[in-house]
């Protein structure tokens, strides 16, 4: 069934003022795909503006006076080497998108985390203290949980890439795995830096992002 005219331009007029959040939660929506092809579009293009910024270049790199990779406030670093240095900057902020929202499908993410967080705060003070008395890791530890391990953001690396780009399809040297690290840590640190630049957050936000990348790092 067709959607009138005017609640279709209804639904354009709202979605202008959306979120980055709100956007990329709908993107993928089955129910809206006129609006969703709009909304990433849209997303799409603040990101990649986003990503042209002196605070993203200073802290992505990608200049001629500092190397493209993954940093950290404490100088950790990864250097990305494979061929993902050369993708276009575009197809960099879809990838950002399309990660971020596996993420917050696997329950990831900071939203998630400030849930699980209030979540603990109001569960079982007994139980809580009994785990820090016998130094028992909490099962339901709010980092942990909002965390979407490596190994499956990896494995969503080396299937969106397979369908979006020929040069990772047919890489060899270096090998595909080279890829997909610089793929996950890249999407979750522009992702990241780009809501936080949009009002998530505070300092908190930036502990728990540097946390997030510095997990991924270690690959796990």
């Amino acid at each position: 069934m067709r959607m009138p005219a005017l609640l279709f331009l209804l639904c354009l007029a709202f979605a202008g003022d959306a979120s980055a959040e709100d956007l990329a939660r709908t993107a993928n929506s089955p129910g809206r795909v006129k609006l969703a092809q709009n909304q990433r579009a849209e997303l799409i293009k603040k990101l990649n503006d986003f990503s042209q910024t002196e605070s993203a270049l200073n802290a992505r790199g990608g200049t001629d006076s500092k190397s493209f990779g993954c940093y950290l406030a404490g100088k950790t670093r990864v250097i990305f080497n494979s061929g993902y240095k050369d993708v276009d900057q575009k197809t960099q902020s879809e990838w950002a998108i399309d990660l971020h929202n596996f993420i917050l499908e696997q329950g990831g993410g900071w939203d998630n985390y400030r849930k699980y967080l209030s979540e603990t705060k109001s569960g079982n003070a007994l139980q809580e203290t009994i785990n820090d008395l016998v130094k028992t890791k909490d099962p339901n530890d709010p980092m942990d949980r909002a965390h979407v391990s490596y190994d499956k953001q990896a494995a969503f690396a080396d299937s969106w890439w397979k369908k979006n780009s020929q040069a990772y399809k047919s890489a060899i040297v270096p090998p595909k795995d080279w890829w997909t690290n610089d793929a996950v840590l890249d999407g979750n640190n522009l992702w990241t830096l780009f809501e936080h630049q949009e009002g998530k957050g505070g300092s908190d936000y930036n502990s728990w992002r540097e946390a997030e990348l510095s997990t991924l790092m270690q690959r796990k």
